[in-house]
């Protein structure tokens, strides 16, 4: 009986122990934060005309979307993509511009301009006060990350020079704390 039960004690050690690491790797999964991304669009041609605006100096519109040519890529309820991955914040300035005769449909209109700052990991910005502080320290004065729902949800268009290729980028949204990589 000794053999029995020294073989029995140890099986089952060993059966704890495998279920003990196979949980913290579930909680360690369990762990990983997202955070909501939109994806800059490089076809503002098929609804803005891309010409000097006079309402703002910049010589293009900018736009991102939660949709691409597959379909909707964010999920703004639980976050789309690791915020250990590095993006660039899309920051805006808010100057209240009125919608240009050139943007055909003003759905997501922001009254901004909007720029993109260097890539950096949504886990190296702890709140949204530290991605408004790399909005200034990038841009200046006034600026901010944008906010998901700017133009209204989905998407947002102001002026400003896109990226040339298709590109993720973080957003913040309000309300949704499991979809955003930083805290309030």
């Amino acid at each position: 009986m000794t053999r029995f039960s020294t073989l029995t004690i140890l099986v089952c050690t060993v059966v704890i122990m495998a279920l003990c690491v196979f949980a913290g790797q579930a909680h360690a999964q369990d762990a990983v934060r997202f955070g909501v991304t939109l994806q800059t669009q490089d076809n503002c041609g098929a609804d803005i005309a891309r010409t000097r605006p006079r309402a703002h100096s910049s010589s293009t519109m900018f736009e991102a979307s939660c949709s691409t040519e597959i379909g909707a890529v964010c999920n703004p309820y639980r976050g789309d993509t690791p915020c250990s991955t590095p993006l660039p914040l899309l920051c805006l300035l808010d100057i209240d511009a009125a919608v240009p005769a050139t943007v055909s449909d003003d759905t997501h209109w922001t009254g901004a301009v909007l720029s993109l700052s260097h890539p950096i990991r949504g886990t190296a910005l702890p709140s949204l006060a530290d991605a408004d502080r790399l909005c200034v320290q990038t841009f200046g004065e006034g600026w901010r990350v944008a906010h998901y729902r700017d133009g209204g949800g989905q998407g947002l268009v102001g002026f400003g020079s896109p990226p040339t290729a298709q590109q993720s980028v973080w957003v913040h949204i309000k309300g949704r704390p499991d979809a955003t990589c930083w805290t309030r």
